[in-house]
């Protein structure tokens, strides 16, 4: 193999390898998820409630209901800081 050859194989070597490295570089996640169980004074569940999560920077605000075991889930929420409400059906 020539110098020229050599030189060009381990140019292209180098190449790939930065772009192969750097790769998982863009596969970071900028969100999370906010779980929890919403329970009343007395530790007992609370189905069916209202669970509000709003970001105090940009005031976006996303809801969800309580499962019938109190719990709930909100996927793929922005970084950043929440203030988390519940509000409880009466029935």
């Amino acid at each position: 193999m020539s110098c020229f050859r050599r030189f060009v194989f381990c140019c292209a070597a180098v190449v790939f390898a930065s772009i192969a490295l750097a790769a998982p570089a863009f596969a970071q996640v900028t969100t999370g998820t906010i779980t929890g169980r919403v329970s009343d004074t007395q530790g007992r569940v609370v189905p069916g409630a209202t669970v509000t999560v709003t970001n105090k920077g940009t005031g976006q605000a996303r809801s969800t209901n309580t499962s019938d075991s109190g719990d709930y889930t909100i996927a793929e929420v922005p970084a950043g800081k929440y203030d988390v409400t519940v509000a409880a059906h009466k029935g």
